[in-house]
């Protein structure tokens, strides 16, 4: 019964994260994602709860951004920006943060 709550606790996180930007940030590339908060600066991307276990977040500008709760678990996030991200409870083990601000 405790695995079940803890299963649909996750789920309800998920549906927290605001699926456009889900969308924008898995297909567009770091590029296309850059551009995108260059163009949307008053945006703050919400991803809370998001599940970005063993993604390719590189060179990705998440300054500002709700991880908070995110699996970021074997993430790449080399030289990401990450000023002012929130990530209270996010699961960043094994997340590879080089050179990151």
């Amino acid at each position: 019964m405790r695995n079940c709550h803890i299963y649909q606790r996750k789920e309800t996180l998920n549906a927290m994260a605001n699926q456009q930007h889900l969308e924008l940030l898995r297909q567009g590339g770091a590029n296309t994602w850059n551009t995108w908060r260059q163009s949307h600066p008053a945006t703050f991307p919400e991803l809370s709860g998001a599940d970005l276990s063993g993604a390719d977040l590189g060179n990705y500008n998440l300054s500002g951004a709700d991880l908070s709760e995110a699996n970021l678990h074997r993430a790449n996030l080399r030289a990401s920006q990450l000023l002012g991200a929130i990530v209270i409870g996010a699961n960043l083990t094994n997340a590879d943060l080089s050179g990151s601000i």
